[in-house]
């Protein structure tokens, strides 16, 4: 399991004195405050104008929840199963993009560099993947990205990155009567 999860597990052994097991983990940047009090409310939207977010994801759920996901917090939302589709729409100009890494075709790696290329430094740039692994790719000299998260995300830590990354101030449900 933890070579699975791009880890490794190294074991010493002296007979009669016991064993000592290391296991060495690539964990993903902390993207958020841990909550050491009662969750927060339920964010409903955010401050500001509307911001627009690019979400390119190949797996059809996925990109269906991200996107309702996106659009119930009011960003207006230009969803694509691959990298391809994403580029080849040059009338969006997204605050933020949302992308996949492992998609058909080219790879979200290289989505990010030609996002970058059109939309400048100002776009930030979310890389989502399954495998931790993917965060450090030694075949791009700069990253183009500004975070890296790991599938399976919680919503709150998305939303907190989202958050961070675009400088929001959450609008949240009134508290409980």
């Amino acid at each position: 399991i933890v070579e699975i999860l791009g880890g490794k597990l190294e074991l010493e052994s002296a007979l009669g004195k016991g064993a000592t097991f290391r296991i060495t983990m690539m964990m993903s940047e902390i993207a958020g405050k841990v909550a050491t009090h009662a969750p927060e409310r339920r964010v409903i939207g955010h401050e500001g104008r509307q911001r627009t977010v690019l979400l390119t994801e190949d797996d059809a759920d996925q990109r269906l929840f991200l996107e309702r996901l996106l659009r119930s917090i009011g960003f207006s939302v230009h969803a694509y199963p691959n990298g391809e589709a994403a580029l080849a729409d040059a009338d969006v100009r997204p605050d933020l993009a949302i992308l996949d890494i492992s998609l058909p075709g080219i790879s979200g790696w290289e989505v990010a560099t030609g996002l970058r290329q059109r939309c400048g430094a100002d776009l930030q740039i979310l890389m989502l993947s399954a495998n931790s692994e993917e965060l450090h790719r030694p075949d791009y000299d700069k990253p183009e990205h500004d975070r890296f998260l790991v599938k399976p995300v919680e919503f709150e830590t998305l939303v907190e990155t989202i958050g961070d990354l675009l400088g929001l101030t959450w609008r949240r449900e009134p508290e409980p009567a």
